[in-house]
């Protein structure tokens, strides 16, 4: 059961403004935004609920693939590039992902709102990224990993 789950969507999506009755609250929630999907899924591992929310940042080409892993690294490494999020990439299908956690009983609509705003931010930086570095065909590679113009996503 993932109410308190399904409460806080329903708190985001009225703040947004929309009807909360018309929308499909229940885990998992899935919010398009251009051409970008966002997950919301509810997860209590320990007890605690938590929000966890992902998006596909696309597929690494097989000629990029070194230099890709290495930069998506470096962005882990003590969040320096994800703003607090953490990416990853399945082995068997080259695609890279970014996700979020954090415990409901921190989020309100209002911050649940402001934190996807900035999660869409760091989504749509790190594919334009993988679009690039996949294009170059292995000239002209981008060689540093983006740099945020905003905070880490807790903050």
């Amino acid at each position: 059961m993932s109410t308190p789950f399904t409460g806080l969507m329903a708190s985001m999506v009225r703040f947004l403004g929309m009807d909360a009755s018309e929308a499909d609250l229940e885990s998992p929630v899935e919010l398009k935004i251009d051409d970008t999907s966002l997950v919301y899924t509810f997860e209590a591992p320990a007890g605690e609920p938590d929000l966890v929310l992902h998006a596909s940042l696309g597929i690494i080409s097989e000629a990029q693939e070194l230099r890709a892993y290495r930069t998506l690294l470096e962005a882990n490494l003590f969040w320096a590039g994800t703003a607090d999020a953490t990416i990853g990439v399945n082995s068997a299908t080259r695609e890279a992902f970014v996700a979020f956690r954090m415990p409901i009983s921190q989020l309100d609509g209002e911050r649940l709102a402001n934190l996807t705003g900035h999660f869409v931010e760091v989504v749509e930086l790190w594919q334009g990224y993988l679009r690039d570095l996949n294009q170059s065909g292995g000239t002209d590679t981008p060689t540093e990993m983006p740099q945020f113009p905003t905070g880490m996503l807790r903050a």
